[in-house]
């Protein structure tokens, strides 16, 4: 049986190849200083191991940050806009159920309506400026068409009750209505 029985017992790192030089210093050690040695490189892993975590949750915060910074800065201003919008047409219900009072018509156009179109306007500066997505960009566009043009066949209408050719609510009412989906749209 040539190969199973030899003059010389096999070391142990024979049975693991070259390492066995290497990992000889290791092996001449007491148990105790093994122990040490070996608990100190699972600590020092387990610090990686933590390292690289913190690591991952510091970059998800960044990203969350940036996402709260450009998202909802969109939704709080889009919000605002539906507001604004809102406040515009409740103006406008305003202006027409007192169309029989030039006085109060012209105060609820300036200080009802003209203020939130005004408020309006700045809102979509606001969302222009942090729109940053093109498909954001192209609804920022599409919600700005349509208010403008509500905004031009309301000042039509307005313009209408100024000369006297709108002299009741209903009347009002079916002027505006051609303009009144693009509105909707926005609410």
């Amino acid at each position: 049986m040539v190969g199973l029985i030899s003059d010389h017992p096999p070391a142990f790192g024979n049975l693991y190849g070259k390492g066995e030089r290497a990992m000889q210093w290791f092996y001449d050690m007491k148990v105790g200083k093994r122990l040490l040695v070996s608990f100190g490189v699972v600590l020092t892993l387990l610090m990686l191991v933590a390292g690289v975590g913190l690591w991952g949750l510091v970059a998800s915060e960044h990203k969350v940050m940036a996402m709260l910074d450009t998202e909802g800065k969109l939704l709080q201003y889009a919000t605002r806009l539906r507001a604004n919008i809102l406040g515009m047409r409740r103006g406008e219900k305003d202006i027409f159920l007192n169309v029989k009072d030039p006085g109060k018509v012209a105060e609820y156009y300036r200080e009802s309506w003209s203020a939130q179109e005004k408020k309006a306007d700045e809102r979509f500066a606001d969302l222009e400026r942090v729109a940053i997505h093109a498909d954001d960009k192209s609804d920022i566009k599409k919600i700005k068409e349509n208010v403008q043009i509500y905004r031009d066949g309301f000042k039509k209408v307005y313009a209408m009750i100024g000369a006297g050719q709108i002299a009741t609510p209903e009347e009002g009412n079916k002027a505006i209505m051609p303009y009144k989906d693009a509105i909707h749209i926005m609410e």
